[in-house]
């Protein structure tokens, strides 16, 4: 076959894999994988961000996120609109893309077939069902591969050529690779050590090599510096979400034999990274992947099994380190953190994993093509098919009809927050905080009046004719709380909001918003006119002495630029605090600072501790920080007597 016959034949095999790459990645993308993720929530949010007009370097919500991702997923969402789509199709052009660079970057490893090697790795990861999953996620994660593949592509070139540019380029793929995620602090490790093996082994470009490295480092660094500067800033923020996951050294080794299982015994087991368990490769291919790793090991291009005539044994073993490198130092962000194998800290390893069961199908195309020409391109295409179809069915077929990813993928946290935007027609909606502000829920109802605070700690009445309280059909904190009792007894109805599978999503109460005589009256109130620096007011208020508590019924007067603290003091005859009930509004879940003028709050304290006596009640405000009360008209310590409290 002619040079030009054979680019031609590599051109079309590369267009028909992109192909394949392109259907598995976009086809119902905009179907499945379903809901928003709470991951996906916060990329949603932090891309709408920058479209209003945010310029962040680095995400501190979510235990702490690079940034860089964030502004490619905002430019699709200012082309497709707002929503999960135009986040999975960032990741799945980054995975079409992934698929054509690991072409260029596994050609790159000096042994003999390389080119077509990387082109049958490609066919591997254009077909991976762990590579297609993230491709069809939306979260930075699926940016890894990508970003190694070049940072070693160019790596590779310049320690063959010893072309200070290409190191250089290196250099600036590592730079940006740190500002989409994590894992990437650990990728300076792969150029040192390959140019530290090769200068180790070749001492003729030692000199060349350690200019190369250094010359890589500083350019990285110059690209990292801004972020650098960020975290000297802000220490802690560089490693939240590596305290929160790293392991000690018992479970680091407990990691390496689960770590080595993942490709052929048992993957990941979280259903949002995986169809549960399922190992990296399927069974065929995983016996490609386990002669290719022999064959990597023996650090030869052909074992004696598969002698070719014209191929001897004049071989450099800089390419099997090369591979061996890659593969170490992207594992360890999974070896060193918990629930392992995760394949979200391992994905650094693709596509270069690829290039292990890939070898073993050359190198056996070769073998058969020696013996059996006609057989040996079919066996190939076969073997990759079969691959190919395994990865299909498992994912649209298998993994689609699971019941598991519905809620892996929050879903049903999709379904509640367009209840929320469906009630809030009706006015303000008061949900409870695990609801409202989980990222999903947020992201979902952006722009809608949902207001957050832990039910069973209170109530809060709107300004207006009705009030909504919704929470989770299963929230436990709701069973027989004063506030639950107190909704009944002012004649709420409460309904029942399914999911989009009719299971039951979420419990409401819809109440026509009483008159403050009303409530006072169907709650047992004493009537109260006290206004607090003319911004709070307490209109009602009872005693209740088995068990002690106060209940309180505030005004939102005026808008507060401040949180204000609650302080509730039990007094002795003698004028000393013996107790407090002091806190912020509604177990500080709905702090001052969040009141709408109007609203009226509904809250139970109850002291710690009282024994048995007649103690006088006072209550007031406070600033937390510097101690200072809130004025209360002719009281100078600004402390309203609510009466005597007797405890038996």
């Amino acid at each position: 076959m002619s040079l030009r016959t054979e680019s031609r034949a590599h051109l079309w095999a590369m267009l028909a894999i992109l192909l394949v790459a392109g259907a598995l990645r976009f086809w119902r993308l905009d179907q499945f994988p379903p809901g928003l993720s709470v991951d996906e929530a916060y990329n949603l949010l932090d891309a709408q961000a920058i479209l209003d007009g945010g310029r962040p370097i680095f995400l501190p919500d979510n235990a702490g996120r690079e940034a860089l991702y964030s502004y490619w997923q905002a430019g699709l969402v200012a082309l497709l609109g707002y929503g999960a789509f135009p986040l999975r199709v960032a990741s799945a052009l980054i995975g079409v893309l992934t698929v054509a660079v690991s072409v260029w970057c596994l050609s790159a490893l000096p042994w003999p077939r390389a080119r077509q090697t990387a082109l049958v790795a490609a066919a591997i990861l254009a077909g991976l069902f762990w590579h297609v999953l993230f491709s069809r996620f939306g979260i930075r994660a699926i940016s890894m591969p990508l970003l190694a593949a070049l940072m070693l592509g160019w790596l590779w070139r310049g320690m063959m050529t010893g072309q200070m540019k290409l190191f250089a380029l290196a250099g600036v793929a590592l730079g940006v690779a740190v500002y989409t995620g994590t894992a990437a602090r650990v990728l300076p490790l792969a150029p040192v050590l390959s140019l530290g093996y090769l200068a180790w082994t070749d001492r003729t470009k030692a000199r060349q090599t350690v200019l190369g490295l250094v010359l890589l480092l500083a350019v990285a660094g110059l690209v990292v510096l801004p972020l650098a500067v960020y975290f000297l800033q802000f220490p802690v923020q560089f490693s939240t979400h590596l305290n929160e996951v790293a392991v000690g050294p018992a479970d680091l080794l407990a990691n390496i034999p689960r770590v080595l299982a993942m490709f052929n015994l048992r993957g990941d087991a979280a259903w949002w990274r995986n169809l549960a368990g399922r190992p990296v490769f399927d069974p065929l291919m995983g016996i490609a992947f386990l002669v290719g790793l022999l064959v990597l090991l023996a650090g030869r291009p052909n074992p004696p099994l598969l002698r070719l005539e014209g191929q001897g044994e004049g071989f450099s073993t800089l390419a099997p380190i090369l591979v061996l490198i890659w593969l170490g130092v992207m594992l360890i962000p999974t070896l060193a953190a918990d629930a392992a194998p995760n394949f979200s800290r391992a994905i650094g390893i693709l596509p270069v994993v690829c290039v292990i069961p890939a070898r073993a199908l050359v190198l056996g195309y070769d073998w058969l093509a020696a013996r059996r020409r006609a057989w040996a391109t079919p066996a190939m295409m076969g073997i990759l098919l079969v691959s190919l179809a395994w990865t299909a069915w498992d994912y649209f077929g298998v993994f689609a009809g699971r019941p598991e990813p519905y809620y892996a993928y929050d879903a049903e946290k999709v379904a509640a927050g367009q209840a929320l935007k469906a009630v809030a027609s009706e006015g303000p909606v008061y949900a409870a905080r695990g609801l409202a502000d989980h990222a999903t829920v947020r992201a979902v109802t952006r722009g809608v009046d949902v207001r957050a605070y832990d039910p069973s700690r209170g109530v809060v009445l709107a300004d207006g004719p009705t009030t909504l309280f919704l929470w989770a059909r299963d929230e436990p904190s709701m069973a027989a709380s004063p506030p639950l009792l107190a909704l009944n007894t002012l004649g709420a109805q409460r309904f029942l909001i399914p999911d989009d599978r009719g299971q039951p999503l979420l419990v409401g109460y819809r109440l026509l918003t009483p008159a403050p005589s009303d409530v006072r009256a169907m709650l047992g109130l004493r009537p109260g006119q006290v206004r607090f620096g003319e911004v709070i007011g307490l209109s009602g208020y009872r005693l209740l002495a088995s068990p002690p508590a106060v209940v309180l019924m505030w005004n939102a007067l005026a808008p507060l630029e401040r949180d204000w603290t609650v302080f509730v003091h039990f007094d002795d005859a003698q004028g000393k605090t013996l107790a407090f009930a002091d806190g912020d509004p509604l177990g500080g879940t709905y702090p001052t600072r969040r009141w709408q003028p109007g609203e009226r709050i509904l809250e139970w304290r109850a002291p710690k501790d009282l024994p048995p006596g007649v103690y006088r009640v006072r209550v007031g405000w406070y600033d937390r920080g510097s101690g200072a009360r809130l004025p209360l008209p002719g009281v100078p310590d600004a402390a309203f007597d609510l009466g005597e409290a007797t405890v038996p």
